[in-house]
């Protein structure tokens, strides 16, 4: 069940949603290098259907100007209410923020260039995902290995 359109979240909600993401930017965007970007936040209230006014809803979307390293992310807070699961929410973050990353193929790309670009972020967002999960596996061994030894 997706919140229909035109949802609007109210203060507490808003509140608590914009807390979560937060924390995703705050985990993200340094380590990705992305910090001397200048990244702006729209926090929306209401939602937004996706590509082609499909059944699905759209969590955030990217606006990159990248010749002058600036972006606009609008977050659309139904849809992160929506989103109860943490790793999921952070997905579709970090998949926002590999739009960063890519968006200067698309003045070189022929056609349909948005499915590509669609792939190729998701793609990253689950790598970069992935690497971090493992870092933060190994961490936790060689502390576990290192009080072993002490």
């Amino acid at each position: 069940e997706h919140s229909a359109p035109g949802a609007i979240v109210e203060d507490k909600a808003f509140k608590a949603q914009k807390k979560r993401v937060m924390k995703i930017i705050d985990r993200w965007v340094k380590p990705m290098g992305l910090g001397w970007w200048r990244i702006t936040w729209v926090w929306d209230r209401e939602s937004k259907h996706g590509a082609d006014n499909s059944e699905f809803y759209t969590v955030a979307e990217c606006a990159v100007n990248w010749q002058y390293k600036d972006v606009t992310i609008t977050v659309y807070l139904p849809q992160v209410t929506e989103i109860k699961d943490d790793d999921r929410l952070e997905w579709a973050i970090v998949h926002e923020l590999m739009h960063i990353l890519v968006a200067q193929m698309r003045e070189a790309a022929a056609g349909e260039w948005s499915k590509h670009e669609e792939r190729v972020c998701s793609d990253l967002a689950s790598s970069f995902i992935w690497i971090r999960q493992h870092a933060e596996r190994q961490t936790k061994k060689t502390k576990k290995g290192a009080s072993a030894v002490a």
